[in-house]
């Protein structure tokens, strides 16, 4: 498995490009995966979907 960097900036302006979103795919999801918060000043917060056949 790759390592990936997530961002959230506190503001985004209009048409600039972000690093906010991760989709991982479903066998990936069903095999593991580990997702460290390496801030040392904010709290991740997660959003999880899960599709019709989850």
């Amino acid at each position: 498995m790759s390592a990936l960097e997530v961002e959230s900036p506190a503001s985004i302006r209009f048409g600039q490009m972000t690093a906010d979103e991760l989709f991982i795919t479903c066998k990936s999801a069903r095999e593991g995966i580990a997702v460290t918060n390496t801030s040392e000043f904010d709290n991740m917060v997660m959003l999880k979907h899960f599709g019709p056949a989850a």
